[in-house]
């Protein structure tokens, strides 16, 4: 009996792998097909920026550009192609959706994959084929700066989130792009500081919710971070990008280096990453370019190493824009601004609730006092790399007088002016 069983057990599995093998098999086939037709220049043109959020494609062959946007907390308003500015589109509103310390105060993956699914549908509705979200670096110091848009400082609860909304955008045939990988942990000095980290701090807090969202959720691509992590920059970063993540855990899709995070050439191609974004051109002549064209002319890059980034690229282009039956999309639907609310609705918690003060009898409130800035701020075009046009945006001041102000006298006091400074545009 023990004996059938087993047997019944391995043939099971073994026609699982034999199914999904044939796929991938016939899926690598024609990926390899292409490659044979493809000349070394149009290799390269693949594996930089053409513009500010797209890299090349080989119109001869029928490949696309690869177009991605930002971010954790919607598809940010269409800009220039080649200026930060604004394109002054008027179709390009999307859904504000509550940011990732929020969704991480629901404990709940089921609002995380909810998150996803908009942000996937919205990115069709736009035509981008890369969502470079979500962020969910471990939120370890307060002043991080991108702590509102990461998840927690649980390693355990960023994973099972992480895992959620990336399923969610790939539901849509758009990729999710994790990040920032890896350590990212601080502002300051964020793009040049080195992370000394031990092996086993970096397996057990930094590294789980990216290995789960790789293994479990299956994500297209990868960011590299900006800093440098035990004396190697993220973008050229052997142990992180080759050992780990390609060879460990098995990642199948594209690193790309956050916004001007590249520093090498030989180094960051012979050391994982395959596409080089940045801010400003000329194109051309980024790492990842010409002097891409040389280094392999050269011998120090092989060709075979050019050809894994390419089979890479077209490996996602197949599961997002080249896809079939790909989703038409749709934005800032009444369906999205009902998943916004749920979320934010279950991020509110409840700490303490002394003398049973909450919920309030409203219908006794004669009076509101309401103090602070934030009160009468919009936030959604805010943030690095996370801001969204949105259709409408409800002040704390204005909400509390939809509801209250027929019934309570209400005053505001700004109590204090908030300075933010000006920030660069160029960082992911």
């Amino acid at each position: 009996m023990k004996y059938t069983i087993a047997c019944i057990m391995v043939f099971l599995v073994a026609g699982g792998v034999s199914a999904q093998s044939k796929s991938e098999v016939a899926l690598t086939a024609k990926i390899n097909r292409i490659i044979r037709k493809m000349t070394l220049e149009e290799k390269i043109g693949m594996l930089h920026g053409n513009a500010l959020f797209s890299s090349g494609g080989v119109p001869r062959l029928g490949i696309p550009e690869l177009t991605c946007d930002d971010g954790p907390l919607g598809v940010r308003e269409e800009i220039k192609r080649f200026d930060w500015a604004s394109a002054n589109w008027t179709t390009d509103s999307a859904m504000f959706l509550p940011n990732g310390s929020a969704i991480a105060a629901t404990w709940n993956p089921v609002m995380a994959n909810r998150y996803g699914v908009v942000i996937g549908e919205e990115a069709n509705a736009r035509k981008k084929m890369v969502m470079l979200a979500p962020a969910f670096n471990i939120c370890r110091m307060p002043l991080c700066g991108r702590t509102y848009e990461y998840y927690s400082e649980d390693p355990y609860l960023n994973s099972q989130l992480a895992v959620q909304s990336v399923k969610g955008i790939q539901s849509q045939h758009v990729a999710a792009c994790i990040k920032h990988f890896a350590a990212n942990n601080q502002e300051l000095n964020r793009d040049s500081v080195n992370t000394m980290v031990d092996e086993r701090a970096l397996r057990e807090i930094y590294l789980p919710a990216f290995k789960a969202a790789v293994q479990q959720g299956n994500a297209y691509t990868v960011m590299s971070a900006y800093n440098k992590v035990n004396g190697y920059w993220c973008s050229e970063n052997d142990f992180l990008l080759n050992k780990v993540l390609k060879k460990e855990w098995g990642f199948k899709g594209v690193v790309m280096s956050d916004w001007a995070g590249t520093h090498h050439t030989v180094a960051a191609a012979n050391n994982g990453l395959d596409i080089e974004m940045g801010s400003s051109g000329p194109y051309d002549r980024w790492y990842f370019a010409q002097p891409l064209l040389a280094a392999v002319k050269a011998g120090q890059v092989s060709e075979k190493t050019i050809d894994d980034k390419v089979r890479r690229i077209l490996w996602l282009m197949y599961h997002t824009s080249m896809s079939a039956d790909h989703p038409k999309g749709s934005i800032a639907t009444p369906e999205h601004a009902k998943a916004a609310y749920d979320i934010a609705s279950e991020s509110i918690v409840l700490l303490k609730n002394d003398n049973h003060l909450l919920p309030l009898k409203t219908s006794a409130i004669k009076r509101i006092a309401v103090i602070g800035d934030n009160a009468v701020r919009t936030f959604a075009l805010g943030g690095y790399g996370a801001g969204v046009k949105a259709k409408y945006e409800v002040t704390a001041l204005e909400g509390i007088k939809s509801r209250f102000g027929k019934t309570a006298g209400i005053s505001f006091a700004q109590g204090y002016r908030a300075n933010y400074l000006a920030s660069k545009t160029d960082e992911q």
